[in-house]
């Protein structure tokens, strides 16, 4: 007789939640309307709100970086968030919950930071047969070394 075994393949926690943050972040890097950004910031922070694992908080802070970057105006608030998130962390759960946070937080802004200065490097756009010269340039601005006075 054949033995037929049901084989359950390996994942992470919450890769589908993951990999909707990741498809909102690749949306917001190829829109220009506004209201594409606001539905990605309230699916960010609501993410980040509710984050079961370091995995989601990682990519719900990389989605409000951008959108920090995109428009540094409309989306001022953003450090303040911040700011609220580990205040709440620091009343619900342990201060080791909020100091991790916080180190994870400088890891993506410093990383985020790095990846800027490539992007903002001379890239080559092919246009045709020839090339032509594209200078990107940054809007974020960033306060201090983290942003947020710790």
């Amino acid at each position: 007789m054949i033995q037929v075994r049901r084989v359950i393949p390996i994942a992470l926690p919450h890769t589908l939640w993951f990999g909707i943050l990741d498809l909102a972040q690749k949306l917001i890097q190829k829109s220009t309307r506004t209201a594409t950004y606001g539905l990605c910031y309230y699916l960010a922070i609501e993410s980040l709100n509710k984050a079961p694992s370091s995995f989601i908080q990682f990519k719900a802070v990389e989605i409000l970086l951008h959108l920090h970057n995109i428009d540094s105006e409309m989306f001022s608030m953003i450090d303040d968030d911040f700011e609220q998130y580990i205040k709440k962390l620091n009343e619900n759960k342990s201060s080791d919950f909020s100091e991790k946070f916080q180190n994870l937080l400088l890891f993506i802004k410093e990383k985020y930071l790095e990846d800027l200065k490539v992007l903002s490097g001379n890239i080559w756009k092919r246009k045709g047969r020839k090339r032509k010269r594209k200078k990107i340039k940054s809007k974020f601005i960033f306060k201090e070394r983290t942003g947020i006075k710790f």
